[in-house]
C-alpha cells in the first residue's frame, strides 16, 4: 500500500515522497558553510540533469532511501510526469537549510535546498532533499510545490 500512495505521489506531478512539503515545520538551519555550498551545487547539478531532458542521469544521484521504496523505472516516469516536459523559463536560489531530522520521523543529516522558479506562466517552489551518505550527498526527494513569485508556497486545500 506504503508503495502504491508513493507511486502515485509521484505521478501527481507535484512531489516525491520523502519530506512533507512543510518543510517550516522541521528545525532548519543554514549548517556547515562547506555543506551548505556543496549541496547548493549537488541540487544544482540534479536539476540541471532534469532541464536537459536527462531523468536516466538522476538514479546514480537518488539516496538508499528512495532507492528501497521506487524501482528506476518509478522514479524516471515520476519525474517525467512531475515536469510534464516543462522547462523553467527562469530559477533563482532561495536557500539552503540543514536538518537532523525529516517530517518522517528519519534521523539523519540532511539539507533542504529551495528554489523559486518559473515553468511558464505559472510560479513554484523546487525542493530538492539530500542526505550525507558516506562522503556523498544524495537525492532523497524533489518537490516542486504552487508558489507565488517570490517562493512562497500557496496554499491548497
Amino acid at each position: 500500500m506504503k508503495r502504491l500512495l508513493l507511486a502515485l505521489a509521484l505521478v501527481s506531478g507535484f512531489a516525491l515522497p520523502v519530506v512533507a512539503p512543510h518543510a517550516a515545520e522541521a528545525k532548519l538551519e543554514a549548517g556547515d558553510p562547506a555543506e551548505n555550498k556543496a549541496v547548493r551545487v549537488v541540487a544544482m547539478q540534479f536539476l540541471q540533469e532534469i532541464d536537459n531532458d536527462r531523468v536516466g542521469n538522476t538514479w546514480p544521484m537518488v539516496g538508499n532511501y528512495l532507492r528501497g521504496i521506487l524501482t528506476r523505472a518509478e522514479w524516471e516516469k515520476g519525474i517525467v510526469d512531475a515536469r510534464a516536459s516543462r522547462d523553467p523559463a527562469s530559477r533563482d536560489l532561495i536557500g539552503a537549510f540543514f536538518t537532523r531530522e525529516l517530517d518522517d520521523s528519519r534521523d539523519g543529516h540532511f539539507f533542504i535546498v529551495a528554489y523559486v522558479s518559473r515553468f511558464g506562466a505559472n510560479w513554484y517552489q523546487e525542493r530538492v532533499i539530500l542526505s550525507l551518505q558516506g562522503t556523498q550527498w544524495k537525492v532523497e526527494g524533489y518537490w516542486m510545490l504552487p508558489s507565488d513569485k517570490d517562493g512562497n508556497q500557496l496554499k491548497t486545500d
